[in-house]
């Protein structure tokens, strides 16, 4: 029996903790504090990022001048297997328990809302250091309601530094307009 509680304290206490980086990265990384649209990773854009982890190194889409991030073997295969669970996971599964943040269903097209955003739930690696993660910004038209007149979306590294996430590098990206 005191097997079973220490392991409920174990399993709450990683539960907590991943909240609470979840909750830290969205805090120090971005200034929008409402987001639309429950939808998920799509296959395309997981296939992006799982031909960045192909490659032993991650570096950004800039050039030689970036800084490079080398991989081993066992933090490739944790990121790829942690990216193909995205596909699962809506938007509104893990922003809905971060304070300061508010989810709403994207509103029907009367609302013409402007722009929506979509972002992963970040992957977190070395020690909590690191994290990949999906950011997607749509703009509607303001005449239709439709989304497709334009946005750019990507997937990012960040850095965790004196405690704050940065942003460090650009992995992929694509632009419509």
């Amino acid at each position: 029996m005191k097997l079973f509680y220490l392991l409920i304290i174990v399993i709450t206490s990683y539960t907590i903790k991943a909240q609470d980086q979840v909750q830290s990265f969205f805090r120090d990384t971005y200034k929008t504090k409402v987001f639309y649209d429950d939808g998920t990773i799509s296959n395309n854009r997981l296939d992006d990022i799982l031909k960045i982890l192909d490659k032993d190194t991650i570096s950004g889409i800039s050039g030689s001048s970036e800084r490079k991030i080398i991989l081993t073997t066992d933090e490739k295969a944790y990121l790829v297997t942690e990216v193909k669970k995205l596909l699962e996971v809506s938007q509104y599964d893990y922003l809905k328990n971060i304070n300061g943040f508010t989810y709403e269903k994207k509103p029907a097209r009367r609302k013409r809302i402007k722009e929506y955003r979509y972002i992963s739930k970040p992957v977190f690696f070395r020690d909590d250091t690191f994290c990949i993660v999906y950011d997607e910004h749509i703009l509607q038209s303001k005449s239709t309601g439709f989304a497709g007149t334009g946005g750019v979306g990507g997937w990012e590294l960040y850095e965790r530094q004196n405690g704050v996430w940065k942003h460090l590098l650009m992995l992929s990206t694509w632009i419509l307009n």
